[in-house]
């Protein structure tokens, strides 16, 4: 087993078209969700915690490689959806990669059978009722995060 402290060079090489960051604004902000305590932590301390590196791949075969080179090198994986929870769910401290799924937005399928959908995890709510409500279908559901969910 490899150290995790390859992870970024692992990535580089095994996963074909990747997007990859290391650094920057984008990488503080999705190394946590909008949970109270841990906004006030970035308030209060400068330089808080935040992921190793944040990954933005656009198809489920990117996501297997890199959930199998993050298993076979120990490191810690922080699912990032768009951002809206509050309960601190979303919370890198160092050595995680943060997979961001927000490239992976489009339904792939709807059976007006069973009336299922087949739905990218990063697509956001009020797009997919959008998408739904085009095709003459609701999804029925309204939460208050509807337009960040």
């Amino acid at each position: 087993m490899s150290s995790h402290s390859n992870i970024i060079d692992e990535l580089e090489k095994g996963v074909t078209g990747l997007e990859i960051l290391q650094s920057g604004g984008e990488l503080e902000e999705k190394s946590h969700d909008y949970w109270m305590r841990s906004r006030m932590q970035r308030r209060l301390e400068e330089g808080s915690p935040c992921a190793r590196a944040l990954v933005r791949p656009t198809s489920t075969e990117q996501v297997a490689a890199v959930l199998e080179i993050a298993t076979r090198t120990g490191t810690p994986v922080v699912p990032y959806g768009l951002g809206s929870g509050v309960c601190g769910a979303v919370l890198a401290s160092g050595d995680e990669i943060v997979i961001d799924m927000g490239a992976m937005a489009r339904i792939l399928e709807i059976n007006e059978n069973s009336l299922t959908v087949t739905v990218q995890p990063g697509m956001r709510g009020s797009d997919f009722e959008n998408e739904l409500n085009d095709r003459g279908f609701t999804m029925g559901h309204f939460p208050q995060s509807i337009e960040v969910s």
